[in-house]
């Protein structure tokens, strides 16, 4: 059985919320929870021996787990630790695989995408023409790119130049 010591003060939201959860957790384990006010004198010796800055502090069979907002999934990893021979914590369980996907779905997405991205452009290559209007509008800018390469030279020359069509 595992004793949980928490030290606590009066009108600590903090503290609510600690209760809170050990609470909850002591559904699924079998702990000891043991409530102290950090004002009495065994609550000051335990916080200055654990070195608890401030309430609420949470003292796992003895030793110094937290102190402050307690966070949920850090003492239920070390619960989980503590009962290795539970079947629902063991090491590659599905619920630890959870975890890992917030991390893992941006980059496994975007290799879906890049993925799908290449098998589209593998299609056969276009034998298409260009269309008539696009070939139209190369034809009109080659000749005016000529027209203006030819005032260039004029303009070096000294030839006066036409107006450019």
């Amino acid at each position: 059985m595992t004793e949980i010591t928490l030290l606590t003060q009066e009108d600590c939201r903090l503290c609510d919320q600690a209760k809170n959860v050990l609470e909850r957790i002591r559904a699924e384990y079998r702990l000891t929870i043991t409530q102290l006010d950090l004002r009495s004198e065994q609550g000051k010796a335990l916080a200055v021996e654990a070195t608890v800055m401030f309430a609420p502090g949470v003292l796992l069979d003895g030793k110094p787990f937290s102190f402050g907002r307690l966070s949920e999934r850090k003492l239920r990893k070390a619960l989980a630790e503590k009962f290795t021979n539970n079947p629902r914590y063991e090491v590659g369980s599905m619920e630890s695989l959870l975890y890992l996907l917030p991390v893992l779905a941006c980059p496994i997405g975007m290799g879906v995408m890049v993925w799908f991205m290449m098998k589209m452009g593998r299609g056969e290559p276009s034998n298409q023409s260009p269309s008539n209007s696009t070939t139209q509008q190369v034809t009109e800018l080659q000749a005016q790119v000529e027209a203006l390469r030819s005032q260039v030279r004029n303009t070096r020359e000294g030839v006066p130049s036409q107006a450019p069509r």
